[in-house]
C-alpha cells in the first residue's frame, strides 16, 4: 500500500476499517465463495468520498484513508464520508459490523497519536486502534518502526546467549 509513504512532514491522516456481513437474500448470503468477487464488485460503486480519501477493500474489509493536515478535519469529512458508506451498504443488504470497525491515527506527532476523533457509524463511536493490523501485518502509526527494532535486538540477544552457553 503506497499510500502509507506518502505521509510528509506535518501530515496526519486517519484509516477507518469496516467490515460487512450480508443478510441473506435471494439464496444469497457472504459465505459462499462467489460472494467475495460480488460484493468486491460493488465496491466499485462506492460513492466517491468528499475528501481526498482512498478507499481499500480486501475479503469483507473497507478500509478508508483520509490525510489532513488536522486530524479533527480528518475526522469531520471521514463522519460525513461514512454517512454515504451506511446508506450504500444498506441499499445492498449490506449491514455494517458494529462491533468490528475501528479508527486509527497515522501521525508524526506523538501528541496527535494519542487523540481519539469521534467518527460516528450507526449512532455509535469507532474505538482508536493505535497498533492496527492490516492483511497479517502489524503497522507502525508513528512511523518509529520502534517494535521491529525491539524484536530484533531480542532475537539476536538469545542468538548470542545460545552461542555463548548462558542460556
Amino acid at each position: 500500500m503506497c499510500w502509507f509513504w506518502e505521509q510528509k512532514s506535518g501530515n496526519s491522516a486517519l484509516r477507518v476499517n469496516c467490515k460487512y456481513q450480508g443478510r441473506v437474500k435471494r439464496a444469497f448470503h457472504t459465505a459462499c465463495p462467489s460472494s467475495t468477487v460480488v460484493l468486491n464488485h460493488n465496491i466499485q460503486e462506492l460513492p466517491l468520498p468528499r475528501a481526498p480519501t482512498k478507499v481499500v477493500s480486501y475479503a469483507y474489509d473497507v478500509a478508508f484513508f483520509c490525510r489532513q493536515y488536522h486530524i479533527d478535519q480528518a475526522a469531520q469529512l471521514l463522519s460525513e464520508f461514512m454517512l454515504d458508506v451506511v446508506n450504500f451498504f444498506t441499499q445492498r443488504w449490506l449491514t455494517i459490523s458494529v462491533a468490528k470497525p475501528s479508527v486509527t491515527v497515522f501521525t508524526l506527532d506523538q501528541n496527535e497519536f494519542n487523540r481519539h476523533p469521534a467518527i460516528i457509524v450507526n449512532g455509535e463511536s469507532l474505538p482508536l486502534v493505535r497498533k492496527p493490523k492490516l492483511l497479517g501485518i502489524r503497522f507502525d502509526p508513528l512511523f518509529t518502526f520502534a517494535d521491529k527494532a525491539v524484536g530484533k535486538v531480542s532475537r539476536c540477544t538469545k542468538v548470542l546467549k545460545v552461542q555463548a552457553g548462558t542460556s
